[in-house]
């Protein structure tokens, strides 16, 4: 191998160049995004192959001359792929800008849809974050936001809610039940710790003074109420199953 190396090192510098400028045309003008990682894979496969084919003919056939010719036929196909990459890059972004933009809007939001490639992007126009961006909000603000809108307008809320359903890859639906909508038994602990006088978090021998004072003065045999002593018996039931 060093015996080729030596005797073809004028041919193999030239040949190392070629390579060079072959990875830079075979990648030139996509975007280094997600979107395209399929695309820079499939190009990146490509100039392997060539590179690999090229050292084949260096090392195992011993004909650099061959592998530099390859190398010199392959470049003006890379460059017309760069140029209509480039070309196609160009038509995409004035597309895009030139693009029929759908809007959606209210007193509180407006929401733009682009007609091409349904991007979404919009703004707050009432509430806690007005002058806001849409997606400058983390997920949780906009659930925050989507909070308010149900209770303030409800065609803001559908609006908010296209949005989510085409920006948020998790559910966002069971994130948002779990913040702001109560269960049933959520909302009779709640009741039961009320009725008691108690707060979140008591504990069981709180929930049994708590009892034991209220019936002391509800009890019927003391003068009380039938229906309060029946409530603070069933929210001791339920804080306390037996």
């Amino acid at each position: 191998m060093s015996a080729i190396l030596a005797q073809h090192w004028d041919m193999l510098l030239p040949l190392l160049l070629i390579q060079a400028v072959s990875g830079y045309l075979i990648v030139k003008g996509i975007p280094w995004r997600r979107h395209y990682q399929g695309q820079l894979l499939l190009r990146g496969l490509a100039w392997v192959i060539l590179l690999a084919a090229q050292y084949y003919l260096v090392f195992f056939i011993h004909e650099p001359p061959a592998a530099f010719g390859l190398g010199v036929l392959t470049l003006p196909m890379l460059m017309r792929l760069a140029q209509n990459t480039d070309l196609a890059q160009r038509r995409a972004q004035q597309q895009s800008v030139t693009a029929a933009t759908n809007k959606l809007e209210t007193a509180y939001i407006i929401l733009r849809v682009n007609a091409n490639t349904r991007a979404m992007n919009g703004e707050v126009r009432g509430g806690t974050f007005t002058g806001r961006h849409l997606e400058q909000l983390a997920s949780e603000d906009l659930l925050d936001l989507l909070a308010e809108f149900r209770r303030t307008d409800k065609r803001s809320a559908d609006i908010l809610m296209t949005y989510l359903d085409h920006t948020q890859l998790d559910d966002w639906r069971a994130r948002y039940r779990a913040k702001f909508i109560k269960s049933k038994e959520q909302m009779a602990r709640e009741e039961a710790l009320q009725i008691l006088g108690l707060k979140e978090g008591a504990s069981e021998e709180d929930i049994k003074t708590a009892y034991r004072r209220l019936m002391g003065r509800l009890h019927p045999d003391m003068g009380g109420s039938d229906y309060l002593a029946a409530k603070v018996n069933m929210a001791k039931d339920l804080l306390l199953p037996s």
